[in-house]
């Protein structure tokens, strides 16, 4: 299975960025997609994703730029 990952609004975990809102809803018809906590991630480098139980598979990121 394919997943799209999207980043957390920074205030609100479990919610979609707004920037991203209307892809994020768009995509739920034909692939998974994930939203990651963007605040744990950058200031714990922890990943945290809003759904636990999923099948292995490739991702994209889908969200603002990180440093690699």
């Amino acid at each position: 299975m394919d997943y799209i990952i999207f980043p957390s609004d920074y205030f609100d975990g479990k919610q979609v960025e707004a920037e991203y809102l209307s892809e994020y809803q768009a995509c739920q018809t034909e692939i998974q997609a994930f939203i990651f906590n963007y605040e744990k991630f950058f200031e714990e480098n922890r990943l945290i994703l809003n759904q636990v139980n999923f099948t292995p598979g490739s991702a994209i990121y889908r969200g603002w730029m990180m440093t690699p």
